[in-house]
């Protein structure tokens, strides 16, 4: 349908049924008169249908991201575009941000306010990211050990005990390495059982191999970054034990550490 902004209603009549109160050429009265927080479409739902705060959440961050993707498109650099988005997704997915700081938005057209929106919900989300540990990326979970290992060599490769070259036919590479010491950087979903899992497989599968081609005597650490989750004492620990015995004692619990 048309709508007329001077006349402020459409010019073409209701596919519903034109002769109803309330449809045909009235006013806007599409999804109960609320689009932003309401879906409706093709505008036959009933006026009296009710919108869960779970729809609002997703519709706004569909919102959100579509603004923000586009914004990301503009003359800037791929890490602060990467760095918008992550925010933008983060704050989206937390119920406190959505609650209190990205209120403004509800009820508001971010395509009529694309600017403004846009600047107003990157700002709040950057706000929240530096006073609030939300889930950073691999990138951040490497720089966090590589500055806490400054002296250490970054992406060395070793076989069969010897350094080889870069990329050589099944070699390993540690994230760091030092004479007696090589360290792994992981950032996984371990709030979930499946993300749980994952972790304990690769991180043991790995720690195997490693101890097949590091230099003899290398101890092994692991760095797992759970920052921005919720996950307990009591799931790391038990994650902790999982490691140390699928891996054979590759690595010791003393060389299993998490980032919180």
């Amino acid at each position: 349908r048309y709508m007329d902004p001077v006349l402020g209603r459409f010019i073409s009549p209701d596919d519903w049924d034109p002769t109803l109160d309330g449809v045909g050429t009235n006013r806007y009265a599409y999804a109960q008169n609320d689009p932003i927080n309401k879906s409706d479409p093709n505008g036959h739902q009933s006026t009296s249908s009710p919108s869960s705060d779970d729809t609002e959440a997703r519709e706004m961050e569909r919102m959100v991201n579509d603004a923000l993707q586009d914004y990301a498109a503009g003359d800037i650099s791929e890490e602060e575009k990467d760095a918008k988005l992550t925010y933008a997704h983060n704050a989206m997915r937390s119920e406190s941000l959505y609650n209190d700081q990205f209120k403004f938005a509800i009820g508001s057209n971010i395509q009529q306010q694309y600017g403004d929106a846009v600047s107003r919900l990157t700002t709040a989300a950057e706000q929240f990211t530096s006073t609030n540990n939300l889930r950073p990326s691999w990138r951040d979970s490497e720089k966090t050990v590589g500055d806490k290992f400054a002296d250490y060599r970054a992406q060395v490769s070793f076989k069969d005990g010897k350094e080889v070259k870069y990329g050589t036919k099944g070699s390993v590479l540690p994230d760091r390495f030092k004479d007696g010491h090589s360290i792994e950087v992981k950032n996984y979903n371990v709030e979930t059982a499946k993300g749980r899992a994952g972790l304990v497989r690769n991180i043991s599968n790995q720690a195997v191999d490693r101890a097949k081609n590091l230099p003899s005597g290398t101890r092994q650490s692991v760095y797992i970054d759970a920052r921005g989750q919720k996950v307990t004492r009591n799931q790391i620990d038990d994650l902790a034990d999982q490691i140390v015995q699928r891996s054979n004692g590759a690595l010791k619990l003393d060389d299993i550490n998490f980032i919180r």
